[in-house]
């Protein structure tokens, strides 16, 4: 696996975090996963606006050492080489908090480019769906892709067959899955969280693009945990994923235990937005 790191390109084992770095020390850390279709990056400038974000935010003072500008064009050398001819999988950046903490700014910060190839869901994974459990809680700063994930790790490593688990806040609030969005569908209508309470996902964007296109109404409010026994079903969204519908909430199977019409129709749409956007990459 290829990696950039520390001024060159070099193999991932050859890559290592100092133990004194705020990532480790503290929680310190952004990052981003650009998905890459057989060599072709997939909204290349959304996912880059998004980690500049979260390292504002973390206060992870990146600009003096033009880490997004050296992001934007090793990632650009690799996409433009023969290494990238066929490549499925993601091009992971994360920025760390680096050795220095001055009152919560960071002022020294490191970073790496990973250049991962991945297998994805595909539809034989989307005709068997997901099964699901809720946890209590919510990522810290929900707004921004840093590498705290652990109270949604907890959920899913106490159950049992479980593929991913769904937060919910205040007993009441479903706001995301642990590494996606979330979607109830009621009455015909998709209902997913605000941006004021969730991650400005991507692949969110590209649902909501493609519901608006097909006259599909959206609600953007939490789903509350009382409408799943209702709902007419359930999927989330996310790069690896693309879609992929839940059958399952805890003990409660949506539908008739398959994947939804919707869901379903909103993959193929999904997929065909995909397409289209990168012939004109």
């Amino acid at each position: 696996m290829l990696c950039y790191y520390d001024g060159d390109f070099r193999q991932f084992e050859q890559c290592s975090l100092p133990l004194s770095d705020m990532a480790i020390e503290r929680g310190i850390a952004a990052f981003d996963s650009m998905r890459i279709y057989d060599g072709l990056p997939f909204r290349f400038d959304d996912h880059i606006k998004r980690l500049e974000y979260s390292c504002k935010f973390l206060n992870i003072e990146q600009e003096n050492f033009r880490i997004i500008d050296t992001v934007k064009q090793k990632a650009r050398e690799f996409l433009a080489s023969d290494a990238s001819r066929g490549f499925n999988g993601y091009i992971k950046t994360s920025v760390t908090g680096g050795d220095i903490n001055n009152k919560g700014h960071f002022p020294a910060p490191r970073f790496c480019i990973l250049f991962e190839p991945h297998k994805f869901h595909d539809d034989a994974d989307r005709a068997k769906g997901f099964t699901t459990v809720l946890v209590n809680g919510g990522r810290p700063l929900p707004q921004i892709k840093t590498t705290c994930y652990s109270v949604g790790f907890h959920a899913l490593a106490a159950a049992t067959e479980c593929d991913e688990s769904i937060y919910v806040e205040k007993g009441t609030d479903i706001t995301e899955g642990l590494i996606s969005t979330f979607f109830l569908v009621k009455n015909g209508r998709l209902i997913t969280a605000p941006l004021t309470r969730v991650l400005e996902s991507i692949s969110r964007a590209v649902v909501l693009q493609v519901a608006e296109e097909n006259g599909i109404e959206v609600e953007l409010r939490c789903p509350q945990v009382s409408e799943i026994a209702e709902a007419d079903e359930a999927f989330f969204a996310g790069s690896g994923k693309e879609t992929m519908p839940i059958i399952k909430i805890n003990d409660t199977v949506l539908g008739n235990g398959k994947p939804g019409k919707l869901s379903v129709f909103l993959q193929q749409k999904f997929h065909e937005l995909v397409e289209r956007e990168l012939k004109n990459n």
